[in-house]
């Protein structure tokens, strides 16, 4: 599908980037925009500019190594001349903000890929705190297409997926498929003895009743605040050792930027930053215990949220591996984080039987030494494959000219 065109005014940075083969070509009558070629570690970073380059120059390099972050505003455009070491995967109480403001006709080259996103937060998530557990319960989990693969990686722990909606997967060992809602007395049924820290089991919830092709735009924000009840219920109910949630507050845009905003009384926790998630999106992941509650400032996470999306996810990265649509910004240095931290991990197997598991990857064309033993290579091909049937990209397809 076509993008519309963009209306407003590019950075001549910008311009000219776009107009380098090296990263915009033609496929399929569309233009993308990525960073072609095999699987590769980045260039060196040059110590000193070319004699006689200018500033403008310097960010025309930088954005030839990070084509995501053609987006990034032209007050910004000098941030993409060094690379941070560190790449940020949780949103840190007074966190920067900056004002919101619509970006309709902006030019947005950051991907959304929902079920790459969903996957990436799984495996972040059952990383960290799947050791010592043996039980995942799963709220809003169909169609599960790639739940086979995620229970493959972590195959200590047993799902309970729970949904009304179609599943593409049925039970079989480790997996518990229910069609059905998940309510307050599914909730109290699968709670065990042990509660709170000592329990052994795990939540998920990635539930969505808003729709915002059908519903009206106060429509959706009432069922996000009756999902997020929802959720914050059958964590009180469950008392799992730990529940990842979808996350997001209400939307007051237009609000002016105040030191206090309307409040949401949730669950407290830990604020987990999206990869590869919509462009403008306010959604990201809660990491909680239930054990207590914290007041949300819904303006400030809304603020928050845009400084995410507008600066911190363009700037660019050190990342061990670039090519195939990977380059140096933020959701390509983020899933690489979050891969290495699971290869890391007592979860993963051992090199042979992870091998095994992946299958065949892209190692052998991998140009340099291939990071994490080859295994880095061939989890990234296996995890674009999981999620999509269609063989996809991490390539933006450019608006319309």
């Amino acid at each position: 599908q076509r993008r519309a065109p963009v209306t407003a005014s590019l950075p001549r940075a910008v311009e000219r980037a776009l107009e380098s083969e090296a990263v915009v070509r033609e496929v399929g009558g569309l233009r993308v925009l990525g960073l072609g070629g095999p699987l590769r570690a980045p260039e060196p970073e040059p110590e000193e500019p070319p004699a006689g380059a200018s500033a403008e120059d310097s960010v025309v390099a930088a954005l030839l190594r990070s084509p995501h972050s053609l987006q990034a505003e032209e007050a910004d455009l000098l941030e993409l001349l060094h690379r941070d070491a560190e790449v940020p995967r949780t949103l840190a109480r007074g966190a920067p903000r900056r004002a919101y403001r619509r970006r309709q006709n902006d030019l947005k080259t950051v991907i959304h890929w929902g079920q790459r996103k969903l996957l990436l937060s799984e495996i972040e998530f059952l990383t960290l705190h799947g050791s010592g557990c043996d039980r995942v319960v799963y709220a809003g989990a169909a169609p599960g297409v790639h739940i086979p693969f995620l229970a493959m990686l972590f195959p200590h722990l047993r799902f309970v997926l729970v949904d009304p909606g179609e599943f593409n997967v049925d039970s079989r060992e480790g997996l518990d498929v229910r069609r059905a809602f998940f309510t307050d007395e599914l909730a109290r049924e699968l709670r065990e003895e042990a509660a709170g820290p000592s329990s052994r089991t795990l939540f998920i919830s990635d539930v969505r009743t808003a729709d915002c092709k059908i519903h009206s735009g106060a429509e959706v924000e009432a069922r996000v605040a009756e999902d997020m009840a929802r959720q914050q219920d059958w964590v009180r109910i469950l008392r799992p050792r730990m529940a990842m949630l979808k996350f997001r507050l209400p939307y007051h845009s237009g609000a002016p930027l105040v030191a206090e905003g309307p409040r949401t009384e949730y669950l407290d926790g830990t604020i987990y930053l999206p990869v590869w998630g919509p462009p403008t999106t306010t959604e990201a992941r809660l990491v909680t215990d239930g054990l207590s509650g914290r007041l949300y400032d819904d303006v400030e996470y809304e603020e928050q949220m845009f400084y995410f999306n507008t600066v911190t996810r363009v700037k660019r990265y050190h990342t061990p591996m670039v090519g195939n649509g990977l380059c140096e910004s933020y959701d390509s240095a983020a899933e690489m984080r979050i891969l290495e931290a699971y290869l890391a991990s007592p979860a993963a197997p051992a090199a042979d039987g992870m091998r095994e598991l992946l299958g065949p990857g892209p190692q052998a064309a991998f140009v340099g030494e291939v990071p994490g033993g080859g295994l880095l290579p061939a989890l990234f091909a296996r995890l674009g494959r999981e999620s999509s049937a269609r063989g996809r990209h991490l390539l933006t397809i450019l608006p319309a000219e």
